[in-house]
């Protein structure tokens, strides 16, 4: 009886380990997943931002990969470099372009900065992705030749850590588009600023093909998830 009751306890241990074992390691399973299928689904993926300023102007390069066409339509396309540009000025320009010319490692790069119609900057996209540790600068008319220095470089959240973070707070929501491992949506880490170019803040959101746009905002300083809505 004794050696019995021994033999139902051991596999009674044993199922127990296996269903305890089969479930963290579907948990396991689970978050590198959506992890992957995330980063298969990026439609714009912002890595870092240059800043600079002078009294004349404050001036912002985010550099990433994108997709081309950019559409928010829950589908991605392929990806491009780029490298876009945006420039406030303390005096108004009633002008709609203004030439500039972005020196990067000792190389040239000219071009246009076009009035943006919803506020008063002028922005470029550059198309190219440069490197965060690269010497920059930034000249625009007769005024101040402006250093733009790498600012996400110090910040304690990298872009790596905020799509991280990003996946964690929207998992549930974008985890109802997933059929047979496929993820029906698009996904976006962007680099986002206020209107004075006071404050940096990382921006995750998920587009799915309810057309709906899910985002977080993420602080670069804690990792803290600041904003959460759905649009």
């Amino acid at each position: 009886m004794k050696k019995l009751f021994k033999n139902k306890v051991l596999i009674f241990a044993i199922l127990f380990i296996v269903v305890i074992g089969g479930c963290l390691t579907a948990l396991c399973l689970r978050q590198p997943v959506l992890e992957n299928l995330v980063r298969a689904n990026m439609a714009d993926y912002r890595d870092f931002v240059y800043f600079g300023e002078c009294q004349e102007f404050k001036a912002n390069l985010m550099c990433g990969v994108r997709e081309e066409p950019y559409e928010y339509n829950g589908v991605k396309n392929n990806d491009r470099e780029f490298g876009v540009l945006t420039v406030i000025f303390a005096q108004n320009y009633d002008i709609e372009l203004i030439e500039f010319e972005l020196i990067v490692d000792g190389e040239s790069y000219i071009g246009l900065l076009e009035k943006n119609p919803f506020d008063s900057s002028f922005m470029a996209d550059v198309e190219k992705r440069f490197e965060s540790g690269s010497e920059m600068s930034l000249k625009i008319l007769s005024l101040e030749e402006v250093k733009l220095e790498c600012l996400s470089s110090s910040w304690n959240i990298s872009s790596q850590k905020a799509l991280e973070i990003g996946i964690e707070a929207l998992r549930e929501d974008m985890e109802d588009f997933i059929t047979q491992n496929r993820l029906y949506g698009e996904c976006y880490l962007k680099i986002i600023t206020d209107s004075s170019m006071q404050r940096f803040y990382y921006s995750f959101s998920f587009v799915g093909d309810d057309l709906k746009m899910r985002t977080v905002v993420i602080n670069p300083e804690d990792g803290e998830v600041i904003v959460k809505n759905v649009t």
